[in-house]
């Protein structure tokens, strides 16, 4: 919490949106501070869309998992082999169920006229 971690190839373009909107408190009519975000640009997709990732690692349940469990993750993910093993072949189909007939059961039929 608190800091986000951002690769060396990041565009400033991108940091300059992930930075669009600013926190501030302002007073209202009758004196009580109020807080509301100010746009600082124009552009804050990449804010929008950050926000939007945590929200969804929030619903996931990321937050409730232990720093032992990310570190056992990483190294699962370093001793992951870069190609992935390729797929097994799809087995065919099994034959479809052959299909009941529709003769009447019971004194409904499938044919109507039942109500004469």
């Amino acid at each position: 919490p608190g800091w986000v971690h951002l690769p060396r190839a990041i565009e400033v373009e991108w940091v300059k949106q992930l930075v669009a909107e600013q926190l501030r408190t302002t007073k209202d009519r009758r004196g009580f501070a109020r807080q509301e975000w100010a746009k600082l640009r124009e552009r804050n997709e990449a804010l929008d869309c950050a926000v939007l990732a945590r929200a969804a690692l929030w619903l996931l349940g990321a937050d409730r998992y232990g720093e032992q469990f990310w570190a056992r993750l990483r190294d699962e993910a370093a001793d992951a082999p870069l190609a992935a093993a390729p797929a097994p072949a799809p087995t065919p189909a099994p034959p479809a169920a052959a299909v009941e007939s529709l003769r009447p059961r019971g004194w409904l039929t499938l044919r109507g006229g039942w109500l004469r």
